[in-house]
């Protein structure tokens, strides 16, 4: 991959994501008259809403049983977590293209500094490697869930749905009501495998474009030290060539949080809450009853709270080594005036907005830790609610 091919590499893994959920109306990075919102987007937004409505249906004609409350449940937060993701994508396209402009430009800006090239060169690689392995577990998903829809009713002969929800004034007991149900479910995973897909690899991605930015820090501050070290504080031009590229990419990468938080915030606290939700439930139901069709949902909640704590934690231990590696750039050998510049540097560096769900819950280690404790409680509670 050359260098002058590197920002066009960049743009592209987010282009091939949208060209990958052009079905459902998310490909964001069309400006032909292919462009959403389309028909397919408002399909999306009208099964996100079908759904809402199934589950709201199911907590009041099944309020009796908990149990079937539960399902009904399930049901609403798999809701809430499509519409957070709909929401995130579709509600403005404007966001998801300056998000894409941000990442590709940083890239284009440094193409000339071959210790930079590397570092996008890897988080390039690894971005194309991982929407491979995401597609994948997502395919499974969905061919299970299928799968499982159709088998489970053939084998117990028996009108099970795959979850809780059921349509609004249709008998869901009869034989044309429970037909009409599993078709609408079949069409609701098909949306939803794309739609999760859609969602994680979006954040994947601009995680490592964002990984790759504070490590770009890095780099700017060693080549400030090895210049220091090598010639006279008093070469000027140079000196304040690489301080002047220090500030400007604190700048852009301030920015481009900025717009991440924006585009992400939202989002990561809805899945964060609904995925420990929904593995509370799947658990305390397959216990209770050998409720098998959640299972494949808690691997995809659990995935998705540890894609989101685990990739905020890789950034902010990159975001704490770039500080570190600011602090030991050798700055006591720059002049007097540019020894108090440089102190502003680094209390400018602490102000970059961290990853967080709604500002509120730090995407890092140990909120997933504290998720799982949560997940825990809650089906101590369920448990305990159904004696």
């Amino acid at each position: 991959m050359s260098q002058q091919s590197l920002s066009e590499a960049c743009w592209d893994t987010f282009k091939q994501l949208s060209d990958t959920v052009r079905f459902i109306g998310c490909n964001g990075l069309d400006f032909d008259h292919r462009k959403p919102p389309n028909i397919f987007t408002y399909i999306t937004i009208f099964l996100v809403i079908l759904l809402h409505i199934m589950g709201l249906t199911s907590m009041y004609l099944f309020s009796d049983s908990l149990e079937k409350m539960a399902e009904a449940i399930f049901t609403v937060v798999i809701a809430a977590q499509a519409g957070a993701k709909v929401y995130m994508v579709a509600r403005d396209f404007t966001i998801f293209h300056e998000l894409v402009n941000l990442a590709t430009g940083f890239v284009a800006e440094y193409l000339e500094n071959p210790n930079v090239c590397s570092i996008f060169r890897r988080y390039i690689n690894a971005c194309n490697i991982f929407r491979r392995y995401i597609a994948r577990l997502y395919t499974f998903v969905g061919i299970g869930l299928i799968g499982g829809s159709i088998s489970i009713p053939v084998i117990t002969k028996t009108k099970i749905l795959p979850y809780g929800g059921v349509l609004p004034i249709l008998d869901h007991e009869s034989d044309y009501g429970y037909l009409i149900n599993l078709v609408t479910y079949m069409f609701i995973i098909i949306y939803g495998v794309f739609g999760f897909f859609v969602s994680d690899y979006f954040y994947l991605n601009a995680m490592f474009m964002a990984c790759g930015q504070i490590e770009t820090i890095d780099v700017i501050c060693q080549d400030l030290t090895t210049y220091l070290e090598k010639h006279e504080p008093h070469e000027i031009r140079k000196i304040d060539s690489l301080i002047a590229m220090i500030v400007k990419t604190q700048q852009r990468h301030t920015k481009y949080m900025a717009v991440f938080d924006e585009q992400f915030s939202l989002h990561s606290f809805v899945i964060i809450m609904s995925s420990m939700m929904g593995i509370a439930i799947s658990m305390f139901l397959f216990l209770k009853k050998g409720w098998i069709n959640g299972v494949l949902m808690i691997i995809v909640f659990f995935w998705e709270i540890f894609t989101l704590c685990l990739m905020g934690g890789i950034y902010l231990i990159k975001l704490e080594k770039a500080e570190i590696e600011l602090y030991e750039t050798k700055w006591y050998l720059l002049p007097e005036k540019k020894q108090r510049m440089f102190v502003c540097i680094i209390q400018y560096m602490q102000a970059i907005k961290e990853p967080a769900a709604l500002s509120y819950v730090p995407l890092n280690f140990n909120t997933f830790v504290n998720c799982l404790k949560l997940m825990y409680q809650l089906l101590m509670v369920l448990l305990n609610m159904s004696t």
